[in-house]
């Protein structure tokens, strides 16, 4: 029995037979160029679905026929808008009309274009649709292209893992915002696709983990299901993902058989995210590769939910952090951390400091250029027990995990002004305040404050 959807495959193709008939204000010469024998190819969400179509001069103009599991289809009828064929037709499929709109364009020995099937003002697939000459290379190419997607899409029902037509309502750019239970958010590129007609995705995380391209994808009831391999450090954890459709937005969980991760999300299109501020920080390009000591290849994506900035003058200075709760294992380590060590944000990143400038913070020098030449100064910010005081350590490798903390790569570090706090803040929270000719840093953690001096450096 035919799916609905190769049905209504099949009559997109037989409705472009409809496009390239001759309509009373077309040219005779662009009408002439669509004689012939071609094949074509309808993309129905992965699904590559082929027909034959032959077009022939007759005295009403052309005629196209088509031949299809579902029938042939003789087509009347086109007009021309500029270079395209465009058509407009109610198509009956087993006594339901159905609107189908087309426009095509005619390259040489091949054609290609849009279909959108259903109403004008509110189509319900907007569909692409290409075809080439038969005895052409261009035919060649398309069959072949059509052969491995099937053979792809085989691939996968046999290994009960989804095909690119199972995963159509989940393709596309997406930002995830993905909640640590700590309190704090990380903001990540998460981009499903069509590969050959398998499904695919790739999960753009910040370093240490990096960009996952994942092959492992099985439809469910709910939405869809991905797994994929997570190191951190010698450690290997089998992530599972969750994804389900939230309206026009997705959200889901992501969770290891251990129970250590869990973490849930939600989703919006990149260009919805995108316009309301939502983005996702990207390590830039002059920084990978060529004189960085920090750590991490690849572009990923992290941002911090709030952002510290101070201007001295014409020089910039920044620091996105995570706000994490005063409560939990991170914020615990402020009463058990032996002297040198550093607290570590075991579900977040650690505070970043960008510097567009030469800076001091207390007795640091922080300095553009210090990962790339003729780039910002990029950091990870971390406090440290020293005796029975505290300093802040700056760090090259400032795209890392918050458990990653690497000394090898400490670029400097100052003492900090520590006092306490008669009201606690619920979350820690940095400042960057001008004071003087200069700044202040503050950080602020429950009943604990840390302060130090700003001042430029050059």
């Amino acid at each position: 029995m035919v799916s609905h959807v190769a049905r209504v495959g099949w009559v997109v193709a037989g409705a472009l037979a409809l496009a390239l008939v001759c309509g009373p204000t077309a040219s005779a010469v662009e009408l002439n160029d669509l004689v012939g024998d071609w094949f074509i190819s309808v993309d129905m969400f992965g699904q590559k679905q082929p027909s034959d179509l032959k077009v022939e001069s007759t005295e009403g103009g052309l005629k196209g026929t088509l031949k299809s599991p579902l029938g042939e289809f003789v087509a009347e009828g086109v007009r021309l808008e500029g270079d395209k064929h465009v058509l407009d037709y109610q198509m009956d499929l087993g006594g339901e009309k159905m609107p189908v709109h087309i426009e095509v364009k005619v390259v040489g020995d091949t054609f290609s274009g849009e279909v959108k099937v259903g109403p004008a003002d509110q189509p319900t697939m907007n569909l692409q649709v290409k075809a080439a000459r038969l005895g052409t290379a261009e035919e060649k190419a398309l069959r072949d292209e059509i052969a491995a997607a099937q053979a792809a899409a085989g691939a996968s029902a046999a290994a009960g893992l989804a095909s690119a037509a199972d995963i159509r309502d989940f393709v596309g750019e997406w930002i995830l915002q993905i909640d640590s239970p700590q309190g704090g958010q990380m903001n990540v590129a998460f981009n499903v696709k069509d590969v050959a007609g398998k499904a695919a995705a790739d999960l753009l995380m910040p370093p240490p983990i990096g960009p996952k391209t994942i092959e492992e994808i099985k439809k469910t009831d709910k939405g869809i299901e991905l797994k994929y391999a997570l190191t951190f450090g010698e450690a290997e954890f089998e992530i599972l993902m969750t994804v389900e459709k939230d309206g026009a937005n997705i959200r889901g969980k992501m969770s290891d058989q251990s129970g250590l991760v869990s973490m849930d999300f939600t989703g919006l299109p990149k260009a919805v995210a995108e316009e309301t501020g939502i983005e996702v920080t990207e390590i830039p390009a002059e920084a990978e590769g060529r004189g960085r000591r920090g750590g991490g290849g690849g572009r990923a994506g992290m941002r911090g939910a709030t952002r510290a900035e101070l201007k001295l003058g014409d020089k910039s200075l920044q620091i996105s952090y995570v706000k994490v709760r005063a409560e939990g294992k991170e914020f615990e380590q402020l009463t058990t951390l032996a002297d040198g060590e550093v607290v570590q944000f075991i579900s977040n990143t650690p505070p970043k400091v960008s510097a567009e400038g030469n800076f001091k913070i207390g007795d640091a020098s922080v300095r553009q250029g210090n990962v790339a030449e003729n780039y910002k100064g990029v950091y990870s910010l971390w406090l440290k027990r020293a005796g029975q005081g505290w300093n802040l350590v700056f760090n090259d490798k400032a795209d890392v995990w918050g458990t990653m903390h690497d000394p090898s790569a400490d670029s400097g570090e100052t003492a900090l002004i520590h006092t306490t706090l008669s009201e606690p803040v619920s979350e820690l929270t940095i400042e960057l305040k001008p004071e003087g000719d200069g700044g202040l840093f503050r950080l602020a953690w429950g009943t604990n404050e840390w302060t130090a001096k700003v001042s430029r450096a050059d």
